[in-house]
């Protein structure tokens, strides 16, 4: 310990008495740290008043005491102010809170408790309402119609452009009515024909009561892959009862398999009652491919070139007699059927094989 003189005016026992550290004068900086002190405090106290969150919980309600919080459903509503975003803000958290009554089959999952999820400190954890549904009451998914079950749509020829080869035999048959209507609406002139489909056709336009000079033959044929509801059963049954097509001996139809060009001659000439021909080497040997028939057609397919029912596009001298039957094809086919029954006027067309004969 340094011993310094006195000061002026200082006596020795002024030395000894202590100093109250309390009256002294705050320095510089500690006033410094006592201002950032208070605003700090003053800055969180603001922003806890400002908090719609905080406001929910009671903690910070400076309305009346004994008032219901701000999420009991039985608290009477006051609209927010006009432009003020925290009481808007506060009105909608509100309203989110107010228990809503279920949508039939959907369940809605309870907010948690903000005491339950961090106290005061609740209201800012994500809480959502989640769908729920229920094991009883579950709202299922719309089942697509089966197009196969379903009463197709009016036959729309629109897609067929006019310049097709098959147009004029299409349009007159359509205006005719001899068309029957298809499950996509459209008619789709080359797409590869169905047994279905070509039953369809057949009891339309050749087997339909209203079609003069059609004979009707009974019959009710059941198959087991033809569903009663399948939209060309009634179709199957009256084709197949004319004669006009047969069944397998398995005892199914095969209504999606496709139609080969040659089995389309054969349910012509069978329908109509048209006989082999006896010249059926002698008119079979003009198509160069003729031999691609298998023997069981090769009567059928000679008796519809006598007759005129062929018609091969784009070439005709070729029978291309495997090859799946298009829907055009198919209806050029039964336009010359009606042509030679006198039902309709002939079309000239380059793809028509004249009648042949010995």
């Amino acid at each position: 310990m340094v011993n310094l003189p006195p000061e002026p005016g200082e006596t020795p026992s002024d030395r000894t008495r202590p100093t109250n550290s309390a009256s002294a004068p705050l320095n510089f900086d500690e006033f410094i740290a006592v201002v950032v002190a208070f605003l700090a405090l003053g800055g969180i106290l603001l922003w806890g008043l400002t908090r719609p969150g905080l406001q929910t919980t009671g903690l910070f309600n400076l309305g009346d005491p004994g008032a219901a919080p701000l999420d009991d459903p039985t608290r009477p509503r006051v609209a927010p102010v006009p432009g003020d975003p925290a009481d808007l803000e506060a009105e909608r958290l509100r309203q989110d809170r107010v228990p809503e009554t279920a949508r039939p089959g959907v369940g809605s999952a309870p907010l948690e408790d903000p005491a339950a999820t961090g106290g005061i400190f609740g209201p800012f954890l994500p809480t959502q309402r989640v769908p729920v549904a229920t094991a009883d009451s579950a709202i299922a998914d719309p089942v697509p119609a089966d197009p196969a079950t379903t009463t197709p749509p009016p036959l729309d020829i629109s897609d067929v452009p006019p310049d097709h080869w098959a147009y004029p035999f299409i349009a007159r048959l359509f205006e005719a009515g001899y068309l029957p209507d298809f499950p996509e609406g459209q008619f789709q002139p080359d797409r590869a024909l169905t047994r279905a489909e070509l039953a369809a056709l057949l009891n339309e336009s050749l087997i339909n009561p209203q079609t003069p000079g059609t004979p009707q033959t009974p019959g009710n044929p059941q198959f087991t892959d033809v569903a009663p509801d399948y939209w060309a059963a009634e179709a199957i049954q009256q084709a197949v009862a004319a004669n006009y097509m047969r069944g397998f001996p398995e005892g199914d139809f095969r209504p999606d398999e496709l139609v080969p060009r040659s089995q389309v001659l054969v349910s012509l000439t069978s329908g109509l009652g048209i006989p082999d021909s006896p010249y059926t080497q002698e008119i079979l040997s003009r198509f160069p491919d003729s031999g691609e028939l298998p023997d069981w057609a090769r009567g059928k397919v000679a008796a519809a070139a006598a007759e005129g029912l062929v018609v091969n596009h784009p070439d005709p001298n070729l029978l291309r007699p495997e090859q799946p039957a298009t829907r055009a094809e198919i209806v050029a086919m039964l336009y010359q059927a009606l042509v030679e029954r006198g039902d309709v006027e002939r079309i000239d067309s380059p793809y028509v094989v004249p009648p042949l004969q010995q």
